[in-house]
């Protein structure tokens, strides 16, 4: 049996110990309106029950959706969603793939890739996110200089997109998959009596500089077995023709290869260390935007609705900004994938990628996404004017708004 009462109510009773006050009226007493009781010294001891009601989750809705359907109405604030939206999903893209993009396209290892990125990225994204709220205090910038301030940076964010886009390293020839066999491609006369299984994957590189599928697609027949390192060395490959002067000082016979993928060209190395600072001061620009576009809500947003239109703007940022992020820009990776594993004529895991299809990708998107925001962030500077004219002649710096929120909270007190 349930104790609980149906009716969403809680009664409070208050005892009141006094003079009785209907002590000279003895009639309103003998009436009932009151119910007390007497003691001893002509005092009365009441009680005062109050029924206060419980409101039920429906009466909750109700209220909601009419907060709901003003705060969807304003202009304002539908830039403002529009911009976290986009914002978030730039940011989706990075926080996924940037580790994975600096291994496949400096051919890095995973540890060092994870490296730059807690070392550089996730410290300049700090620093960009204290240094804009120094300036917008330090030099107390109108909500209408916060947009301004929000607009010059994502024109900034831009460029170095732009330049980062041309910072990376070719191709590396991979014999059959953009490279041709130095005897000949389509017949692979060099390899044709290996009976060399395609589905698998242990890439050699030969002493020509080019990198091969495995050591059978080199044609390779011999494994020197005295090397105690853990690159394995092949000789007398048959499809690894010697150039005339090698780079593999270390092979003295002619048609050798070593396991792994050849090394990059020399200036790998160094675009390596031009993009980590390209994208250092991106994540720096990136989260400048933080503090200024905050104030632009917190500055035209009713104090009574700040609540529910933080919980409203955080919800459809990650709704349709960062979770879909990562589904459709890994079929965008996929897409530059040039080697494919199968197994059981099931497509699995991507051996090689095509790395500048990849990197025009990554930064592409990210391009676009931030020139949809420009539009955006013009949209925000004329709204927030248009309400600033509205509600208040003269324009106010964000501290004047929390000024006054202080104020009011002083006087109903």
């Amino acid at each position: 049996m349930s104790l609980l009462p149906k009716d969403p109510s809680v009664n409070v009773c208050v005892q009141d110990t006094g003079v009785n006050k209907n002590a000279s009226n003895p009639k309103a007493a003998g009436n009932g309106e009151t119910a007390q009781d007497m003691d001893s010294n002509g005092n009365s001891n009441s009680m005062d029950c109050l029924v206060v009601r419980k409101d039920t989750f429906m009466e909750h809705a109700k209220r909601f959706i009419p907060v709901i359907k003003r705060i969807v109405r304003r202009p304002l604030l539908v830039f403002y969603m529009l911009f976290l939206t986009l914002e978030l999903a730039c940011i989706g893209v990075f926080a996924t793939f940037i580790v994975k993009y600096f291994r496949i396209e400096f051919a890095i290892s995973g540890k060092r890739a994870a490296f730059l990125n807690g070392a550089v990225l996730i410290p300049a994204a700090i620093l960009g996110l204290n240094v804009s709220a120094f300036v917008c205090r330090q030099f107390r910038l109108t909500l209408k200089q916060c947009g301004m301030y929000v607009l010059a940076n994502n024109i900034l964010t831009v460029s170095l997109l732009v330049a980062a886009t041309f910072v990376g390293c070719k191709n590396p020839p991979i014999a059959g998959v953009n490279n041709e066999y130095a005897t000949s491609l389509d017949s692979m006369d060099c390899n044709f009596n290996c009976g060399c299984n395609s589905n698998i994957f242990r890439p050699v590189c030969g002493a020509d500089d080019v990198s091969y599928l495995s050591p059978c697609n080199a044609g390779c027949q011999i494994k020197d077995l005295s090397n105690n390192t853990y690159s394995s060395t092949y000789s007398d490959c048959t499809c690894v023709q010697e150039p005339p002067t090698s780079t593999f000082d270390d092979y003295p016979e002619f048609g050798s290869a070593k396991s792994g993928l050849c090394d990059r060209e020399d200036s790998c190395e160094t675009n390596l260390y031009i993009a980590v600072f390209l994208l250092g001061c991106l994540a720096f620009c990136r989260f400048q935007d933080n503090a200024p576009i905050s104030l632009i809500l917190l500055g035209n947003t009713e104090t009574e609705t700040r609540t529910v239109t933080l919980g409203l703007t955080k919800f459809v940022q990650n709704i349709f900004g960062y979770f879909p992020t990562p589904i459709y820009f890994g079929e965008i990776v996929n897409s530059t994938c040039t080697l494919w594993q199968y197994t059981c004529g099931e497509r699995g895991a991507c051996w090689l990628y095509d790395i500048v299809k990849l990197r025009y990708a990554l930064f592409g998107l990210n391009i676009a996404l931030r020139m949809l925001q420009i539009p955006v962030c013009i949209g925000i500077i004329l709204t927030v004017k248009e309400y600033l004219t509205k509600e208040s002649p003269d324009e106010k710096s964000p501290s004047d708004y929390a000024q006054k929120d202080v104020d009011d909270n002083t006087t109903k007190q």
